[in-house]
């Protein structure tokens, strides 16, 4: 074995010294350096692809502005569609008995064989909420049929009351079975869970004002 001569022996333990790894004296400290810059690197090019894959997302929804369209129309397509629904509801046979007998003729014969006979006309035309014209049509009309007849009010000669006659109370009775037996109709063809979240929505129908 060969000794190592005086200028030589420092070299010789630094060599010995990195394990003999004398063709690369920074060692493992480059490799280090070069494998971060690496991972760095790497990060770059992830977040550049995350990026540019938003920009694309962006681009396509910009090109498509038939959707945008969509949702600003949606209410008015939701608003002619409960058209459309009320509408059939209301050109139908037996709904129009039904909104006849809360209104009109048999509105007023309703209110006077249920709720008060012997009223007077204004206080009849505020309940069924008509106008004095067409109040006047209706006592007329049912005054003729001898449903209704209209008397002086014997505490106050000024107003006239309105009183049913045995055929107006007759026909109110039959107007309400019917209108009931359709109402008991729609509650079986709902189902009791229905039935009562129509009536839930129905009763806020009735306090909406629009």
């Amino acid at each position: 074995m060969s000794e190592c001569v005086d200028g030589e022996h420092s070299a010789c333990n630094e060599f010995e010294s990195r394990g003999g790894e004398e063709t690369d004296p920074s060692g493992g400290v480059r490799s280090d350096e070069e494998q971060a810059e690496q991972s760095g690197g790497s990060q770059a090019d992830e977040r550049q692809a995350e990026q540019s894959g938003d920009r694309q997302a962006d681009e396509r929804q910009a090109e498509q502005p038939g959707s945008r369209q969509a949702d600003e129309k949606e209410p008015d397509a939701v608003s002619s569609e409960l058209y459309r629904l009320f509408a059939s509801l209301g050109r139908r046979r037996e709904q129009k008995v039904t909104t006849a007998s809360a209104s009109g003729e048999e509105g007023l014969l309703h209110y006077l064989a249920f709720q008060k006979d012997g009223v007077s006309s204004g206080f009849l035309r505020e309940q069924l909420q008509v106008g004095s014209g067409r109040m006047a049509d209706i006592l007329r009309r049912l005054e003729e049929k001898q449903l209704i007849v209209r008397c002086d009010d014997e505490k106050d000669s000024r107003r006239v009351l309105v009183y049913i006659t045995e055929s107006g109370r007759a026909q109110a009775i039959r107007t309400q079975k019917r209108v009931l037996a359709w109402y008991r109709k729609l509650w079986l063809y709902l189902g009791e869970e229905d039935g009562k979240e129509l009536m839930r929505i129905l009763t806020r129908l009735v306090k909406f004002t629009g």
